[in-house]
């Protein structure tokens, strides 16, 4: 089994990251950030299950990412803008156990990403899930997978740009490949 290693990028504006030590220290905080991006609901219309109603929920989710981490099932990672230190979007990687136990496919990484609505159109999420799946593919993960909402022009966009491919629909759903 790969041992995956957290990704750590900083391209000058943002920074891609675990869950760190200072981001604990500034928890309420944080916990507003991740708040503003899955309470929308523009954000969450392809996803549904990811809304959240309260910081509770989003603290509570907080302690599902560290026993995640710790299993080995997936590896959240948060884009911080810099300069005000703030969380503005979230990726996470799925490993290929809870993908084949989820979805039934083999030997594929998945990826999800979330950015808050107030930076959309930017090429933001592009450039950095680029470099996540370039930074994935140096570590040896050959096979990347991501599911999309059919209706998700921009996360549909995002794909192809990176060099996804479309392999299977099914209803409202494309699995996007990268190998």
């Amino acid at each position: 089994m790969y041992q995956f290693n957290a990704i750590n990028l900083d391209n000058g504006t943002f920074i891609v990251h675990p869950l760190r030590e200072e981001d604990m220290n500034r928890q309420n905080d944080l916990i507003q950030d991740i708040y503003e991006i899955f309470s929308d609901d523009e954000t969450t219309i392809y996803t549904p299950e990811k809304k959240v109603e309260s910081t509770k929920v989003v603290s509570d989710r907080l302690n599902g990412v560290v026993h995640r981490y710790h299993r080995g099932e997936s590896f959240t990672h948060y884009i911080t803008l810099k300069k005000i230190n703030k969380v503005i979007g979230v990726i996470d990687i799925i490993s290929p156990s809870l993908v084949e136990k989820d979805y039934d496919i083999k030997d594929t990484w998945f990826i999800e990403y979330f950015l808050n609505k107030e930076l959309w159109g930017r090429g933001i999420m592009s450039g950095i899930v680029g470099a996540i799946v370039n930074t994935m593919k140096k570590r040896g993960i050959n096979r990347i997978g991501a599911l999309c909402d059919s209706n998700n022009i921009r996360s549909v966009t995002i794909l192809k740009k990176i060099g996804f491919k479309m392999t299977k629909h099914n209803g409202n759903q494309y699995l996007f490949t990268l190998e």
